[in-house]
């Protein structure tokens, strides 16, 4: 038999809302950190879980073009001091879920053992950006995420450069455009 107390019932709302740790207790938070958390809830329980915005469907769309295509990418995403970089397939598994921190939108592509998994908190992009970038040993086809302040928050560099991975990429830019804006 479950039995459910007001105790448990209590502390499973105050640890989801991020006001109790079970170690720590009660977390302080300046009231302008508890009304922004509120808010952020509000905002989450509007929306069903894999319900997606306008602008976070844009981006999913074009993410799943790259993930349907089966090319591989260069991924670079640049951080405060590190710089990562890999070359993968976005996929095969792709799913959306919500971030249990933030409750927003978080894409990922992964492969099927899951040693690789890129995310992406959709609501975050601004703008993407759909270039060539021609260098001295090759053209580069590069598909630019960005952020807030239109900070780079990653860069997809197509890795295949055969005929048929040129014309699906001319083909990316026919359908998008150059730039997707949307903030």
């Amino acid at each position: 038999m479950i039995m459910v107390t007001f105790r448990s019932i209590l502390m499973s709302l105050l640890t989801f809302s991020g006001l109790w740790s079970g170690s720590l207790g009660f977390v302080m938070q300046s009231p302008t950190d508890i009304a922004q958390r509120i808010r952020s809830l509000d905002a989450t329980a509007d929306r069903r879980m894999g319900e997606l915005t306008s602008s976070e469907q844009k981006v999913f769309d074009l993410l799943q073009s790259l993930h349907d295509t089966k090319h591989p990418f260069r991924i670079v995403v640049v951080g405060n001091g590190a710089i990562l970089e890999t070359t993968s397939v976005l996929g095969p598994a792709m799913s959306v879920s919500q971030s249990p921190k933030t409750g927003k939108n978080l894409m990922t592509l992964a492969s099927e053992d899951k040693s690789f998994e890129f995310h992406l908190q959709l609501a975050d992009v601004t703008q993407i950006e759909i270039l060539e970038k021609e260098t001295p040993m090759k053209t580069m086809r590069i598909i630019r995420v960005l952020g807030s302040e239109k900070q780079s928050m990653c860069s997809l560099i197509m890795a295949d450069q055969s005929d048929s991975a040129i014309q699906w990429f001319h083909g990316l830019v026919k359908e998008y455009g150059a730039t997707i804006d949307l903030a």
